[in-house]
């Protein structure tokens, strides 16, 4: 059994990565204990609430696994440090930690930040790590290698490693091949918004934000998709990611990233 531990920024994310691993690398997911890998116990918690806290997340990976691949998927909760997220359960894994194949982080790039500076920003995380990683990892030197030393390593910035966005920039694509009316319709209302007539600043925060107006576009799209579910829901639901959108050319780049963290390529 290969083992591979990949964090990504949020829960969109986990279920984006989710569709991947079912549809190219034909991975299940695994809800129950009893048929998780041992190798992955330590990460699951065993008390609650988490640091006293009755709000706070559990934060259990969600767990991947065929025959011969066994994958945990961390999210590690917005623009924190990854890098002490990998550390912090390499950690938990004890002795375990040496096992581990592949390790992957993969987040994304607004216009306020270049691929190449989220790159740089997440690779100088584990170069100034308070205290060494239970393993040594070989850091790649562009955004999309994946290392090939025992473990491999490699850190995917979307939506492709050079043009700056966001997962939902991807969406955008996937939706034009399955859900053009929808986009079609979703964008045209989204540009017919007169964002200025909301008259209290907060109101208009989110959507001014770089990758807010995509957000809402795909949100638009969601809210037929799955009323009153979140995007979340519609990735795991919906044709999102199928064979059909696998083919584009973003897609095939993080399905050949996250095949050669995992060992399927």
């Amino acid at each position: 059994m290969r083992y591979s531990f990949i964090v990504v920024e949020g829960h969109h994310d986990i279920e984006f990565l989710a569709r991947i691993l079912k549809v190219s690398y034909s991975l299940q997911h695994i809800t129950q204990l009893n048929d998780l890998e041992p190798y992955w116990h330590d990460l699951v918690p065993k008390n609650f609430p988490i640091e006293g806290d009755l709000a706070k997340r559990v934060p259990v990976p969600t767990f991947f696994q065929n025959d011969e691949l066994s994958v945990a998927l961390h999210s590690g909760g917005g623009d924190g440090n990854l890098a002490e997220e990998v550390q912090e359960n390499l950690t938990e894994l004890s002795r375990q930690s040496s096992k581990v194949f592949g390790i992957g982080i993969i987040l994304d790039a607004d216009s306020r930040e270049t691929p190449s500076k989220r790159f740089e920003i997440c690779i100088n995380q584990f170069t100034e790590l308070k205290s060494p990683l239970p393993i040594e990892l070989s850091l790649p030197s562009l955004p999309g290698e994946v290392t090939k030393s025992f473990p491999r390593f490699g850190v995917f910035v979307l939506p492709d490693n050079k043009s700056s966005g966001t997962l939902e920039d991807i969406l955008v694509e996937c939706a034009g091949i399955n859900y053009s009316d929808l986009l079609e319709k979703s964008r045209n209302y989204v540009d017919s918004i007169n964002i200025s007539s909301l008259e209290k600043k907060n109101d208009r925060k989110e959507f001014k934000k770089p990758s807010g107006k995509k957000k809402a576009i795909i949100s638009g799209i969601t809210s037929i998709l799955k009323p009153t579910k979140s995007l979340a829901v519609s990735l795991h639901d919906n044709c999102w990611i199928d064979k059909e959108t696998l083919k584009l050319d973003r897609l095939i780049l993080i399905k050949d990233f996250i095949g050669e963290i995992i060992g399927a390529l």
